[in-house]
């Protein structure tokens, strides 16, 4: 039982060291090894490697119980108005940068950082454009108390007007599109492409 613990507590702090690194993969690593500890938990105390599988899997409802519950009764005002915004830190965005390079390198050229906040709501946005093909590039991280997530969205104007956009935004899209606007997600694929865009690596935090 002793080892047990100790076998616990060992992958319990290898994980928060992997999750204090900025590197995604390291973070990454980090995440898996929460969801090894709360299987271990499970296991041990059980005796049965199906509890300790509903234990790690418990942690992927909790977002969905968040959406539910609280995210779902949130209400935004009719107007946005962004204005000029300071990055956020490293530590509250730490694949900014790795991002910005990887679309700098698909020859998008930076224009501004914007955003806008209401109440406990806070939208960051970087934006990119590459003028040869008329597409709009930008990095959008939605911060909501203490849940935080970010996306890629990648937009271009066909000559007839109509805007199309592609992006990984990684819930069900809820409002209405308007006339012109057609929207392709690509979250379930590690990367963003179109036939109609560039293409830039991207991932959910």
């Amino acid at each position: 039982m002793l080892s047990h613990l100790f076998l616990i507590a060992a992958v319990a702090v290898l994980s928060a060291a992997f999750r204090s690194f900025a590197h995604p993969a390291l973070q990454k690593l980090g995440a898996m090894g929460i969801l090894a500890t709360s299987y271990l938990i499970g296991w041990f105390t059980t005796g049965s490697p199906a509890v300790g599988a509903m234990c790690a899997g418990s942690w992927l409802l909790l977002p969905w119980l968040e959406i539910l519950t609280r995210i779902r009764k949130l209400r935004l005002p009719l107007d946005k108005n962004l204005r000029h915004r300071t990055p956020p830190s490293r530590e509250s965005f730490p694949a900014l940068q790795e991002l910005t390079d990887e679309i700098e390198q698909e020859k998008f050229e930076y224009v501004e950082d914007a955003g806008w906040d209401w109440e406990d709501y806070q939208q960051y946005f970087r934006l990119f454009y590459k003028a040869g093909e008329r597409t709009q590039g930008s990095i959008c991280l939605i911060d909501q108390n203490n849940i935080a997530f970010y996306y890629l969205s990648i937009s271009s104007r066909a000559k007839n007007g109509t805007i199309w956009t592609t992006w990984n935004y990684p819930f069900s899209y809820s409002l209405k599109l308007a006339p012109g606007y057609r929207r392709r997600n690509s979250r379930n694929s590690s990367r963003i492409t179109s036939p109609w865009i560039s293409s830039a690596t991207c991932e959910r935090r």
